[in-house]
Order: structure tokens, then sequence, then C-alpha cells
């Protein structure tokens, strides 16, 4: 929703949008597709990694992703994943 029509229904903001990059991989690995763009976010924001959002489409590319750039799974995803949440953010 836009931020008029969020700010009307009276509710507090819930995500704070902190950075974005675009960064690329090798065709041949697509799923590891998010692990320069967050090296490059880590490198930017070490204070704001209390929690991290995945909203990848497959459980395997993110373990994957998680375990290459060593973040914490007890950080990922909180309050349940892109589906379980019903794509609430997009």
């Amino acid at each position: 929703v836009s931020a008029d029509v969020w700010r009307g229904l009276g509710r507090p903001p819930a995500l704070r949008w902190i950075d974005h990059v675009a960064a690329g991989v090798d065709p041949a690995m697509p799923a590891m597709g998010p692990v320069p763009a967050v090296r490059r976010l880590k490198a930017r924001h070490q204070e704001a990694a209390g929690r991290v959002e995945f909203t990848e489409a497959f459980a395997a590319q993110m373990v994957a992703c998680l375990d290459v750039l060593a973040i914490d799974p007890t950080i990922v995803n909180p309050g349940g994943g892109a589906l379980a949440l019903g794509h609430p953010w997009g």
C-alpha cells in the first residue's frame, strides 16, 4: 500500500528501508545471486545486522547463501519467511 494509505490505517511502520545494491554472479551459479549484494550491504551496515529477511524462493538457495555469508540462521526471517507471511512486503 502507499504511505498515505498506511498512515490512514493508523499503523506504525512495518519495515525500515536501509539501503540497496545491485550485483551479479556467474550465470552458471544463479542461486548464489544474493551473496555479492549481501556482502556489500554488510560492509556498509554492520550495525544493522540484528535481523535479516531473505525472500528467496527456494530453501536450499537460502541455506547455501547463509552458509557462504556466515549469517547466523537464528536472526533470519524471525517472523517467518515470505511464503509463511503471504508475501506481505511485495
